[in-house]
């Protein structure tokens, strides 16, 4: 049973582009009581990983990633954003059961935090790119691993597989 299939890559694509979509207006509009609700969710967050409360991490930090986005004060964003996470929630989650993503993830947040603080959107733009894509190569090796996913086929876009096999025919 191949579930990476599925649209896992794609869907993770499009949850970067929103995501980075979201992260200069946020940066522009989000206020100093938004800034310390995401900062009381980090401290959260950070407790949970310190204590191995793995779900509780997860769940905290999904909703760092939403109070991102409802920053930039555009509620269809906002709503296709949480509509997509719920529905690929299992995939994401595989990553931080490796120790080493899990840290690195906190690391991570460090840095999404600082920028966020001081309002540079092209820099949190690149930062959750990079996090978000960090996180997916671990998730995708993990899920290949436990479901049995074979080869990079599984988990490859499917406009890449059409675009090689359009060049070898």
């Amino acid at each position: 049973m191949v579930l990476l299939a599925f649209d896992g890559v794609e869907a993770i694509e499009v949850l970067i582009g929103l995501e980075t979509m979201a992260a200069e207006p946020a940066c522009e509009f989000i206020t100093d009581a938004e800034i310390a609700e995401v900062e009381k969710l980090h401290a959260d967050m950070v407790q949970a990983h310190h204590d191995g409360e793995l779900m509780t991490y997860f769940v905290l930090n999904q909703a760092i990633h939403q109070r991102l986005v409802d920053a930039a004060r555009n509620p269809v964003l906002s709503r296709i954003y949480a509509a997509e996470c719920a529905r690929i929630r299992r995939y994401r989650y595989a990553d931080n059961r490796k120790n080493e993503r899990w840290q690195e993830a906190v690391r991570e947040h460090e840095h999404i935090l600082a920028a966020l603080r001081q309002r540079a959107g092209a820099m949190l733009r690149e930062i959750l790119r990079q996090h978000h894509r960090s996180g997916w190569a671990v998730s995708r090796k993990v899920l290949e691993q436990e479901l049995g996913a074979v080869g990079d086929a599984a988990a490859e876009p499917k406009r890449t597989r059409k675009a090689r096999s359009a060049s070898t025919a």
